[in-house]
């Protein structure tokens, strides 16, 4: 009964062994042919006449890199000027006030440093909301003291 089973078992393993095989070089075969389609696909696609290539360059539109918005320098510098001086005149006023000094000189840096904050917070608002790109904010608003 041993010897028989052997057997069997031999000519099985024997069969499958060659049904892998022959599975194996037929899937090699296959590869081959679509790897060759695909080679063949790419090199139609990249031979490009020299006049497509010519045409291809001179209608090229290249993105706008440089299209940057105009920065009036001169307007952010009058508002973080604004700014400081409305900051420091405040101060000045309430240090004025704490020595106790006239009421006229207190008085008149409080209302200047008042004044001035103003126009200075506003813009100041104004360039923090465009330097977070937020919708609706733009340096074309804010004025351009440089054309001036």
């Amino acid at each position: 009964m041993s010897n028989f089973d052997n057997d069997d078992d031999n000519n099985i393993t024997n069969e499958d062994t060659k049904n892998n095989e022959t599975e194996l070089s037929q899937l090699k075969e296959e590869t081959k042919r679509v790897n060759k389609k695909k080679n063949k696909e790419k090199e139609k696609n990249e031979e490009i006449s020299e006049e497509e290539m010519k045409s291809i360059i001179s209608n090229y539109d290249p993105p706008a890199i440089l299209d940057w918005p105009k920065i009036p320098y001169k307007t952010i510098a009058i508002i973080f000027l604004l700014l400081f001086s409305s900051i420091l005149f405040l101060y000045t006023g309430i240090t004025k006030y704490k020595a106790n000094e006239k009421w006229t000189v207190w008085f008149s840096y409080t209302l200047l440093g008042s004044l001035l904050i103003i126009p200075g917070g506003f813009y100041t608002f104004y360039l923090i909301n465009i330097l977070l790109h937020r919708e609706g904010w733009n340096y074309e608003d804010l004025p351009d003291l440089s054309e001036q």
